[in-house]
């Protein structure tokens, strides 16, 4: 569903009109050069928390990174049993593959996922 009665709130054809102007018009050297293909010197790891966007964050320009985002910026421990781990091959895709040269995991505070794991009570409510 487009338009005004889109369930997210907001026209998506008036975001995308506006992206479309705003950057894609800005910059099309950039625009093109990632059109034809990727190369960023981080990868990311970072939770999935609505408020916390890593790219925002730390002020990154599109390109610049490539990122994972999963509850409480885990990665599990590998396990030649476990061959269905997404954030493993998503790691594996951006070393062997992107050739990203640094990897940030990338924490918050407050982070619910974390204070479930360690069992402590929600007292920020």
């Amino acid at each position: 569903m487009l338009g005004n009665d889109c369930r997210f709130g907001y026209d998506m054809a008036a975001v995308n009109l506006h992206l479309s102007y705003n950057f894609h018009r800005k910059d099309q050297n950039l625009v093109s050069s990632l059109a034809e293909g990727q190369a960023p010197p981080y990868m990311i790891i970072a939770c999935c928390d609505s408020r916390v966007d890593p790219c925002t964050v730390l002020n990154l320009p599109p390109g610049e990174a490539f990122v994972l985002r999963n509850i409480g910026n885990m990665v599990p421990a590998y396990s030649a049993q476990s061959a269905c781990s997404s954030a493993a091959s998503a790691i594996e895709y951006a070393v062997l593959h992107l050739k990203v040269k640094h990897l940030v995991v990338m924490g918050h505070s407050r982070c619910g996922a974390v204070k479930a794991l360690m069992g402590i009570e929600d007292r920020f409510k």
